[in-house]
């Protein structure tokens, strides 16, 4: 596997030890060829650690919604992740709507300096009082009450 692609699992590994995400310690032959194309046709691996940095956002991929017919929720895999299409075999690309939800983000911080503190934000969605407030108000509400909750600067996990 090329440098990049090794990069790209480590920070895929990382994400998946932090989000509880199926990790991928050994990628197959066919994994790493996926890998190397996607991270070509999304722009390398700067785009690819942008998708990362949104995926908590994601309801479906974070496993915060039921799975189908009372299921399992679903939980996310390298595979996954690169995913171009649906199980119904329709275009759904998984890292492209990530990078979209990047862009959306970056757009809406406004000038450089007046983004939110990622990594403050981050801690906190991770933390049991983020996992409960996105519970329990749903996505949008919830990551209203996070951001204020930085703002005002109460980052503690209570």
């Amino acid at each position: 596997m090329s440098p990049a692609c090794w990069e790209a699992l480590n920070a895929y590994n990382e994400a998946a030890a932090k989000y509880r995400f199926t990790p991928c310690n050994r990628p197959t032959e066919d994994q790493a060829k996926r890998l190397a194309k996607r991270l070509k046709a999304i722009g390398g691996i700067k785009q690819f650690k942008r998708a990362l940095s949104v995926i908590h956002q994601d309801e479906f991929l974070m496993g915060r919604l039921p799975g189908k017919a009372g299921g399992k929720p679903y939980r996310l895999s390298l595979d996954g992740l690169m995913r171009t299409t649906d199980a119904n075999g329709n275009p759904r690309d998984v890292l492209a709507k990530l990078i979209e939800m990047a862009d959306e983000r970056d757009q809406a911080a406004g000038p450089v300096g007046a983004a939110e503190p990622d990594a403050a934000l981050d801690a906190l969605i991770a933390s049991p009082f983020g996992q409960r407030t996105l519970a329990s108000e749903g996505h949008e509400n919830g990551m209203k009450i996070l951001r204020a909750r930085i703002a005002n600067g109460k980052m503690e996990n209570s």
